[in-house]
């Protein structure tokens, strides 16, 4: 037998068998879909359309705690914003995102995420770039990737037997640059590992 609840607290531990999520799914396309309070907590995309942007609701209208779980289908990525709009994050292709509202005191709120997809999915690249590839005053070297990610959404690692304070600049999908942060010539390689995030 159904029952329609127009709203339920539990304040101690409930309990189910069962639970069904209400989804909606929808194509991407260059524009911007934007969420309310009575949009569906499951959000699935699909399709290969790019510039996929997806607005989060005013925060003022909706109670701390209040979720939504993005599942990525489709082959290019989705940025998803706040109200004002600022992206928070970009949704790459095969990846989901569970995200919760924890500050609803402005129109922007504060939203925290957490980035998942399948292991096959997670791009690691790594590699070296030679001694005599640095130059310029400090010293430095662009990195190319072979293939780039879907967006700058990785974090780099350096390594190098000279002693430097390493550090990368100028992120992009495709490339990013290591700085030694000297002028003093390098006598050995340098290593790099650049891993997307998100768990598995």
């Amino acid at each position: 037998m159904s029952h329609i609840v127009d709203s339920i607290i539990v304040e101690g531990i409930g309990k189910t068998s069962g639970l069904s999520l209400d989804l909606t799914s929808t194509a991407t396309a260059a524009g911007t879909q934007t969420l309310t309070s009575a949009s569906t907590v499951q959000q699935v995309y699909t399709g290969s359309t790019a510039a996929q942007l997806v607005k989060l609701p005013d925060a003022t209208t909706l109670s701390v705690g209040h979720r939504w779980m993005f599942w990525n289908q489709s082959t290019v990525s989705v940025a998803i914003q706040n109200a004002t709009p600022t992206t928070q994050f970009t949704l790459g292709s095969k990846y989901r995102a569970i995200v919760t509202l924890t500050d609803n005191s402005t129109a922007a709120g504060v939203w925290v995420w957490t980035l998942m997809t399948d292991s096959a999915d997670l791009k690691t690249k790594s590699g070296t770039v030679s001694s005599g590839t640095f130059a310029g005053s400090p010293k430095t070297a662009t990195v190319t990737l072979t293939t780039a990610f879907v967006d700058a959404n990785y974090s780099v690692s350096v390594l190098g037997q000279d002693g430097r304070s390493w550090k990368y600049q100028s992120k992009i999908a495709g490339s990013f640059v290591i700085n030694t942060q000297a002028n003093t010539a390098l006598t050995a390689a340098v290593d790099w590992i650049a891993v997307y995030q998100g768990e598995n």
